[in-house]
C-alpha cells in the first residue's frame, strides 16, 4: 500500500471532526474520497499533509508511520497536495510559482524539472513570465498540478480540483490525471464532491458522511448504485 491510514481522530477545539478513519490507497492507483460539504474531505487532506494534527491515530506512507508530522516533512516524504481552489502565488510568475514547488529539493535538480512541466503543459511554457493571477482558472490549475509536481510527490493528493471550472476544462483536467497516472505510476487520491470526475479517473472509492467512513468499494459500483448515491452524497 502506498497510503495506510488507521484509526484517525481529529479535533478542532472540543468539535470531533474526523472519528476512527481507516482507509487504504493501493501503490500506482486512482482512488477518490467523496462526500458532501462538511462531511471532513479537506480535513482529512490537510491532515495528510501536516497541516492539521490529529489526536489519535496512523498515517503511513510506504510503511513510515507520518501521524503529527509538521508540512516539511509531509513533503519530503512525498505527501504533496493540490490545494482547492488552486490557491497559487498571484503577485508571483508562472516560473516561480514551479520553482517554490521544489523549494525542498535540491537547487541543481530544478531546471530540468521545470523543463519538463513545461513539456507536459505547453500553455506555462508560453506564459512563464506570466503573474500567475493574470491567469485562467484552467491555467492556474496548471499551475497548481505543476507546482505540486515540482516536489516529486509519491502520492498526489487533489482537494476539490474540479471546483470553479467550466465543464470543458474539467475534462482537459481529468485527461491530466489519466496521464499522469498512466505514464508516471503516480499514486493520485482526490477529494471532490463531483462524482462525474470520481467516476472518469478512479478505480476505488470512499464516501465520508459526518466525519466517518460510510462506504468503500469500486468507483464504477459507487456511481452505478443510486441508494449509495441517495443515502451518502444527496445524488
Amino acid at each position: 500500500m502506498m497510503l495506510q491510514v488507521e484509526h484517525l481522530n481529529v479535533f478542532y477545539g472540543i468539535t470531533e471532526v474526523l472519528r476512527d478513519v481507516s482507509f487504504t490507497v493501493p501503490q500506482g492507483e486512482i482512488f477518490a474520497l467523496l462526500g458532501g460539504n462538511g462531511s471532513g474531505k479537506t480535513t482529512i487532506i490537510n491532515t495528510l499533509c501536516g497541516l492539521v494534527k490529529p489526536r489519535k491515530g496512523s498515517i503511513r506512507l510506504l510503511g513510515q508511520d507520518l501521524a503529527g508530522r509538521p508540512c516539511d516533512q509531509m513533503v519530503r516524504a512525498g505527501l504533496i497536495q493540490v490545494p482547492q481552489g488552486r490557491e497559487v502565488f498571484a503577485s508571483m510568475t508562472v516560473r516561480e510559482n514551479l520553482e517554490i514547488g521544489a523549494a525542498t529539493r535540491p537547487a541543481g535538480e530544478i531546471a530540468g524539472d521545470l523543463q519538463e512541466m513545461y513539456a507536459l503543459f505547453p500553455r506555462l511554457r508560453e506564459k512563464r513570465d506570466r503573474l500567475a493571477g493574470a491567469l485562467s482558472g484552467g491555467e492556474q490549475q496548471q499551475v497548481a498540478i505543476a507546482r505540486a509536481l515540482m516536489g516529486r510527490p509519491r502520492l498526489l493528493l487533489m482537494d476539490e480540483p474540479s471546483v470553479g471550472l467550466s465543464p470543458i476544462v474539467v475534462e482537459g483536467m481529468v485527461e491530466t490525471i489519466r496521464d499522469l497516472n498512466r505514464t508516471r505510476g503516480l499514486t493520485i487520491l482526490i477529494v471532490e464532491q463531483n462524482v462525474g470526475v470520481a467516476a472518469a479517473v478512479a478505480s476505488g472509492a470512499y464516501v465520508l458522511k459526518d466525519g466517518e467512513i460510510a462506504y468503500s468499494g469500486s468507483a464504477p459500483d459507487l456511481i452505478g448504485n443510486p441508494e449509495v448515491l441517495a443515502s451518502y452524497l444527496g445524488r
